[in-house]
Parts: structure tokens; sequence; C-alpha cells
């Protein structure tokens, strides 16, 4: 298991899907992250089904289109998406809060990557949010061999 965040802001440009890094550990049982390289996947250095599991806070603002967060897998399979239409959602003070959970039983090297993607009217850069212990947070927890 694994559960690992990021310890600033990170932009996302508009209309854009961005990978987000990851710099810190919560912990690592498992050698499945490196905080210095490809820090933004987690890796099963094990075989078998596991949970996974994305959230995050998104600056605050009433011109959304959409905003979104997705799993990819290996760098290129989208496996999981939590899509928000958010169309002039999102007030002061409470942005939009993309979040996802999937199952899914990874080969031993598979791995596996957050993008977020957002749109909005004024086309601006807006960040990702570090809020405690909630965002942004990635974490992947073995459920046993899938079998």
């Amino acid at each position: 298991a694994c559960r690992v965040y990021h310890d600033a802001n990170q932009s996302c440009a508009d209309a854009t899907l961005t990978t987000l890094a990851f710099n810190q550990e919560r912990f690592d049982t498992n050698t499945m992250h490196s905080t210095v390289t490809n820090n933004s996947r987690i890796t099963f250095t094990t075989a078998g089904l596991y949970l996974v599991t994305f959230h995050c806070a998104v600056t605050s603002s009433n011109d959304y289109d959409r905003v979104y967060a997705s799993l990819l897998l290996n760098g290129a399979t989208e496996i999981a998406r939590s899509d928000m239409n958010v169309k002039n959602a999102g007030t002061a003070g409470s942005g939009p809060q993309p979040a996802l959970d999937t199952i899914y039983k990874f080969a031993a090297a598979d791995y596996v990557e957050i993008q977020v993607y957002q749109d909005n009217t004024a086309a601006a850069a807006r960040n990702v949010l570090t809020l405690g212990n909630w965002s942004p947070e990635f974490m992947a927890v073995r459920q046993g061999s899938g079998d």
C-alpha cells in the first residue's frame, strides 16, 4: 500500500490534461512510489487486485465549464474518471473537488497516474490546491491476488 501527496499547489492549464506530481509520501510499504524519479506514478511491484483512490480540490471560481480527474494505466489507458460538469459552479471558498475510486487487477510493473483537466471561460490556468491531509492525495492498497 502507499499514500502520496504534493506539498505545494500545482498549476493546471486551461483545457489541457495535466499529470500531477506527488513529491511526498504518507507511507509506502512496498516501494510503489518515488519522490524523485517518475513521482507522478504509483507502480505495482506486486501483482494483484488493488483499490486506487484520488481526491483533490481545485481553485474556486464561478466560470468553470468542466473539471475532471482521470486515472491513467501505463501512460495510455484511462481506467477511471470523475467527471464534474460544473457549468458556472464553484463559488468562492468551494471549488470543484474531483475524487475517484476503482478496483482493478494490475500486473507487476504496471503503473497509474492522475491527470486533471479544467476548462473555464477565462481560459486561465487554475491550481490543484494543497489542503491539509486531503488535497491532493493519491493512494493504492492491495486487496488480494485477484485469482
